[in-house]
């Protein structure tokens, strides 16, 4: 398959259908009026643990390796496929990287910039609500996914990971 570097609206919609869902043509085409190609040859790191994270990026072609690396460790987190995305904690508030995100082979991505969401917040809040909600239900079934795993390791002892606050959440 050639590697799109064109967006419109009927190639978004296939390969993202569920970014977007109940949108109407205008909702969609405001979208991939904000979307800047990307890409990250093989090996090549697209998002770096710890460096500064303002894009979702929205995988078109290629496989990433999603990881941390946390006290000497390395801790495989999974692989991101073509209509899946990373990134997606920056388009809410730009901070430092939580994982590294690496090309297995060679992706080309559609980047949407924290900047530009927040213009599509601003402008049409109604468009940028959808794409909150479907990140979020996706951030909530990772964290569900990452909970049962970690009961999974810990098993039948008793620990505390950190406390929440009002200001941080839990996680």
């Amino acid at each position: 398959m050639a590697p799109m570097t064109e967006i419109n609206d009927a190639s978004f919609l296939a390969r993202f259908p569920n970014l977007l869902t109940g949108a109407d043509t205008q909702d969609i085409a405001r979208v991939v009026g904000l979307l800047r190609h990307r890409t990250a040859g093989a090996g090549e790191p697209l998002i770096v643990q710890g460096g500064h994270s303002e894009s979702l990026f929205l995988i078109v072609q290629g496989r990433l390796r999603v990881q941390i690396d946390a006290d000497g460790r390395r801790l495989l987190l999974g692989e991101v496929k073509p209509g899946g995305w990373v990134g997606e904690l920056s388009l809410i508030k730009p901070a430092p990287a939580s994982a590294t995100v690496t090309a297995l082979e060679d992706v080309h991505a559609w980047a949407l910039s924290h900047k530009a969401f927040e213009v599509l917040r601003r402008e049409h809040p109604r468009t940028a609500s959808r794409i909150i909600q479907t990140v979020a239900l996706a951030l909530v079934g990772r964290l569900r996914s990452s909970s049962a795993q970690l009961i999974r390791q810990v098993g039948q002892g008793t620990y505390t990971l950190q406390s929440a606050d009002d200001t941080s959440g839990m996680i």
